[in-house]
């Protein structure tokens, strides 16, 4: 089994940038975003460019990036996301840079809880 996570790069889709726009990933989220990135560095859960955030937002959502790292976010690392389709592995987005490689699992969180609003996805310091 640590064989095959050694080589994992994350799930492949076709990303599809509809805009590089960073207007349309709202700034005036990007604090919410950062304030949560800062207590997860505060906790030691930021390692290298581990886990990722998001917002849902309308029928689409606002998520960190691929690669990006949450220890030292900076605004370019949050795109926003407005198709996200598991069936033909296409993420639709507008934003500078490619959104994370978990957008179909917080995707389809989204979807089976209407309730959940925000995703944290981070890594244990003890890991």
């Amino acid at each position: 089994m640590k064989e095959l996570m050694e080589g994992y790069v994350g799930v492949k889709f076709k990303a599809v940038q509809l805009s590089s726009d960073k207007s349309l990933v709202l700034k005036n989220l990007f604090s919410p975003f950062k304030k949560s990135a800062r207590l997860l560095k505060k906790y030691g859960m930021t390692p290298k460019n581990g886990g990722n955030i998001s917002l849902k937002r309308g029928n689409g959502m606002i998520i960190t990036t691929s690669g990006a790292n949450l220890g030292s976010l900076e605004e370019d690392e949050i795109v926003f996301v407005r198709r996200c389709s598991v069936e033909d592995r296409t993420v639709a987005y507008h934003g500078p840079n490619l959104p994370s490689s978990e957008s179909f699992m917080h995707q389809l969180i989204y979807q089976s809880r209407g309730d959940i609003g925000a995703i944290v996805h981070a890594h244990d310091p003890a890991k």
